[in-house]
């Protein structure tokens, strides 16, 4: 396989593993928090005494956990990402620097390799990682949620 099929995999690899921690969430923790808010809201809209001020309070109350959960989710998303493009970014510096007194201008086969087993090293360390990033965001969730 060339490098570029190998580094597709290697990508393919990460965004499964990260596909199905997202999934998992969503199905077992998210949607059922998104549904009774939702439910809650629609019945801000039923408070039939309430002026408008009221029922709009009521809409922010009740929208406010899902866009707190909503941020820790993605920032932690987005912490996981960034660790892994340090990562890569490592790798890519590591190639260009083992291709700086290279004269072809083409790189060797020898540093092509070493590149590809440096994400592949990234990757593994952030699969690694996905099962601790879920529970933690698990139990984010869960102690968001118990106030509530």
């Amino acid at each position: 396989m060339d490098i570029q099929g190998q580094i597709n995999n290697i990508q393919a690899r990460l965004q499964n593993a990260m596909d199905e921690m997202v999934d998992k969430i969503d199905r077992t923790k998210l949607r059922p928090l998104q549904r009774n808010a939702h439910l809650k809201i629609a019945d801000c809209y039923g408070m039939k005494n309430a002026n408008a001020d009221e029922v709009q309070r009521c809409v922010q109350v009740n929208s406010q956990m899902m866009q707190q959960i909503d941020q820790i989710v993605n920032g932690e998303i987005q912490n996981f990402q960034n660790r892994l493009q340090r990562c890569a970014n490592t790798c890519q510096d590591d190639f260009q620097s083992d291709n700086y007194n290279n004269r072809s201008g083409v790189p060797t086969e020898a540093s092509q390799k070493k590149m590809v087993s440096c994400f592949a090293s990234c990757a593994d360390k952030s699969v690694s990682t996905i099962k601790a990033l879920q529970t933690k965001l698990e139990g984010d969730v869960d102690s968001l949620t118990r106030g509530h």
